[in-house]
């Protein structure tokens, strides 16, 4: 009953509803008025990946691209029901007053297909799965978002989860409860390593003598509890982490972030994710002293979770961005261009 509930609201497309994310993003403060917005990944036109501007694509396209969202809306107006249906219960069983709420996405809109995980095969996928746009979101459908609405989602972010740009490691964080003012937005970066710790002081636990840690690992973070009461945290502790080879470190408004290829420069990089939250404006060159002293706070975050590098970094398939056939001459085209991505 819920595959419908959107029919018709996504037809003008992604590039008008990306605008008005942009302009409730800015009316809430949450970004500049004058920030850019990261462009969609695409592909060059010989390949089969390649998605044409959206006035350009014919009927059956925009038809199959609409659905993928249409359907989104609805998982996540369900997820909300969901959440309502708890809050909800607590409130009539009198417990929602002393109870505390924190609430945060996935680490950003996927563009990924089920080509992206080893093993998967595209004879695999077609042959267990109906990808048709009339079977999107019923059983035995697997369906994807696409890059344009993944893009979307993460307005005004760069890049998508699996990456470590801002549009794969920054999340909505909303927490509620007691003490907890409404309707702030507060821009202090935290880590989801802060949570136990939050929990853990809402507990009047201290992991350092509680006997469930003894001989073990403590919680990494720091309590958040101050924060979300009285909006204090002290904003220059670093932030860093590794995924996939790729890396970022954080501390106050800057940012150091080294990405693979083909999603990356494959050099480190540096922006104010402040003024520039889109990760636009690289200013590395600009300023070297500043880079020099994340890239210290990286090592010693490596050194302390004792990192080690893959012998072989994972290599992302161009054409695991391409659900549909692919006949022999497509498969060269991708390897040609992936080959030339990855040097």
């Amino acid at each position: 009953e819920w595959l419908d509930s959107y029919a018709g609201v996504f037809d003008a497309g992604p590039v008008h509803f990306k605008e008005k994310r942009r302009r409730k993003l800015v009316e809430l403060g949450i970004i500049p008025d004058d920030a850019e917005m990261a462009p969609t990944l695409n592909f060059p036109a010989f390949l089969d990946s390649h998605k044409r501007a959206w006035e350009e694509r014919d009927a059956a396209e925009k038809a199959d691209d609409i659905r993928r969202m249409e359907i989104y809306a609805a998982m996540v107006e369900i997820v909300d029901q969901q959440i309502g249906r708890l809050l909800n219960h607590l409130a009539a069983a009198g417990k929602l007053d002393n109870t505390y709420v924190l609430f945060m996405s996935d680490n950003g809109a996927a563009t990924s297909t089920p080509l992206i995980y080893p093993h998967n095969t595209r004879e695999w996928l077609h042959e267990n799965y109906d990808l048709s746009t009339e079977h999107m979101g019923k059983p035995g459908s697997f369906t994807t978002m696409g890059r344009d609405w993944a893009n979307n989602s993460n307005t005004p972010f760069r890049l998508f989860k699996g990456t470590v740009g801002e549009g794969g490691i920054r999340s909505p964080f909303i927490i509620a409860g007691p003490g907890v003012g409404q309707s702030e937005v507060r821009q202090v970066p935290v880590q989801v390593t802060d949570i136990k710790p939050t929990i853990l002081e809402l507990a009047a636990l201290d992991a350092g003598t509680d006997p469930l840690y003894q001989d073990k690992l403590l919680p990494h973070g720091r309590s958040l509890l101050p924060f979300v009461v009285n909006g204090d945290l002290e904003n220059t502790t670093p932030i860093a982490m590794e995924l996939f080879e790729n890396k970022v470190v954080r501390q106050g408004h800057w940012k150091a972030v080294f990405v693979r290829p083909p999603a990356g420069s494959g050099e480190w990089e540096l922006y104010d994710v402040v003024a520039d939250p889109s990760e636009q404006d690289n200013l590395a060159d600009a300023h070297p002293e500043i880079l020099e002293a994340l890239l210290a706070e990286y090592g010693a975050f490596a050194d302390r979770n004792s990192l080690v590098p893959a012998d072989q970094p994972l290599q992302v398939r161009l054409d695991s961005f391409h659900e549909g056939d692919c006949n022999w001459y497509c498969q060269l085209k991708f390897r040609a261009a992936g080959w030339i991505a990855n040097r």
